[in-house]
């Protein structure tokens, strides 16, 4: 049977794959991991939570669950014009901000990998940071997957990302406010949340756009990982 490796930053991110598949959890080690079957498929999941270093040691985790392939799937924040919410991005290139390594997936079943995604360790909420990835050629940006290709990479594997566009540059409504209200496997801040809302009771409508949207792109990603296995 072949053995994927499948990894997730956030929580909300994982719960459409959990719909989708039948998903048994245990505990390997100090590390939850979610198990399932798409026919012959074994899935071994798991929660990367956000960031280019807990990226990679979750990456190394589940290449040592001597797995065939690895599997990266989430939300991006949108660059590129012809990118809107709900998109699917199957990159052809990913760039890592801080480093410039490039890495290449191979995406899984029919997908045709098209554009760059940029990746960054920490939160990049500045505008003309973000226009000028766009202007290079940068179809979307996240925090995790250039540190899973490079892992995939050195250890020989091929590798897939599948990632759904959730907000865009052109809407700026994320900031570092908005990254604080989640904890870092993507969980809800509720105190953190209370207060933001407080300060500006309006911010009640965007942040259920972005909860809306957020779960729109989680579904594309997963409904590609499931297409691409069957």
């Amino acid at each position: 049977m072949k053995r994927i490796g499948v990894l997730v930053p956030m929580q909300p991110e994982l719960r459409p794959l959990a719909k989708r598949v039948s998903l048994e959890q245990r505990t390997i080690g100090d590390r939850v991991v979610h198990t399932g079957k798409v026919g012959d498929i074994e899935l071994v999941a798991t929660i990367t939570t956000m960031g280019t270093t807990p990226a990679k040691a979750a990456a190394e985790f589940i290449v040592d669950q001597d797995v065939e392939h690895l599997v990266l799937i989430g939300i991006a924040g949108g660059l590129g014009a012809d990118v809107k919410i709900g998109d699917l991005v199957v990159p052809e290139v990913v760039v890592d901000f801080d480093t410039g390594r490039e890495t290449h997936p191979r995406p899984l079943g029919g997908e045709t990998p098209k554009g760059k995604l940029m990746t960054s360790g920490v939160l990049i909420v500045d505008q003309d940071v973000l226009r000028g990835l766009a202007d290079n050629g940068a179809t979307a940006i996240d925090m995790e997957t250039s540190a899973i290709g490079a892992v995939a990479e050195s250890a020989g594997l091929p590798w897939s990302a599948y990632r759904g566009i959730s907000d865009h540059i052109r809407d700026g409504l994320i900031d570092n406010g908005v990254l604080g209200l989640a904890n870092a496997d993507g969980s809800a801040n509720a105190g953190a949340i209370a207060k933001y809302v407080a300060a500006r009771p309006w911010r009640v409508r965007t942040l259920a756009k972005l909860g809306r949207d957020m779960s729109l792109a989680a579904n594309a990603a997963a409904d590609a990982l499931v297409r691409g296995l069957r």
